[in-house]
């Protein structure tokens, strides 16, 4: 969820009323030319909650770094589950979930799913990577009590595990894909300050030790990272993203490994 339809100003924050949740469900029904979602996941939480790369609570969205909708009341999270509701109601969905959510926002949208009788979520897409571990804290519990299994983005650390940032002393990692996907093309060089927290000292020296742990096991950095991620008693898969067809056949190596 995250288009907006037509009678709405573009760019505006939303709190997953029935308007805007199921204009985005059957949009995507449209684009897809299919008759039902199997899983719909909600993005963003619409409350003051800090994002991404702050890990401390601010009231008022100080942390967040984008429009907030509400304040998290009881009758916010009962926004959201009514609209997630008529999706079910009018068979356009199967199952949904949730994506950068925490335990709060996790136990308030299962709570108000059994107090109004929808469908509990059944996974959560947040952060998760080798070296990105924090879901599994106060968010893995609380997922794990209501059911939840974890279909985590960013196993790769938006790349950086894969080891093509270190160019200079690894040149052969950024040398793969450099026929269609020159490395000044990656994010980490087009959009240096989207994910600032993967370029960092610390970051990179966990990073080398990856890499230098795969080497020595005979396979490829990412291989090793995703099926860390993968393995993790918290998730039931991982959500890459890839830009060649050589990444995509290394996400499936890394599934088959034991």
């Amino acid at each position: 969820v995250g288009a907006e339809p037509p009678t709405r100003p573009g760019g505006t924050a939303h709190g997953y009323d029935s308007e805007i949740v199921m204009w985005s469900c059957k949009k995507s029904i449209e684009r897809m030319k299919c008759d039902y979602i199997d899983l719909f996941q909600i993005h963003w939480p619409s409350r003051d909650v800090q994002m991404m790369s702050t890990p401390t609570f601010a009231p008022e969205g100080v942390n967040r770094g984008m429009p907030f909708f509400d304040k998290g009341t009881p009758a916010d999270f009962e926004r959201t589950v009514v609209s997630i509701k008529e999706l079910f109601d009018a068979g356009l969905i199967k199952h949904w979930g949730v994506s950068n959510e925490n335990a709060f926002g996790i136990t308030m949208l299962c709570s108000t799913c059994l107090k109004l009788g929808c469908p509990l979520p059944v996974s959560c897409q947040n952060d998760f990577s080798i070296l990105n571990q924090t879901y599994e804290e106060d968010t893995y519990e609380a997922a794990y009590r209501f059911g939840m299994v974890g279909l985590p983005y960013g196993p790769l650390a938006g790349g950086t595990l894969t080891g093509k940032y270190f160019e200079k002393s690894k040149p052969e990692y950024a040398a793969k894909d450099a026929a269609v996907r020159p490395l000044d093309q990656c994010r980490h060089r087009v959009k240096a300050d989207f994910q600032p927290r993967y370029g960092e000292k610390l970051p990179m020296e966990a990073t080398l030790a990856v890499v230098e742990l795969a080497e020595a096991w005979g396979i490829t950095p990412a291989e090793l990272a995703i099926a860390w991620a993968i393995a993790r008693p918290c998730n039931a898969s991982v959500i890459i993203g890839t830009t060649t067809v050589r990444q995509g056949e290394e996400g499936v190596a890394a599934a088959l490994l034991d």
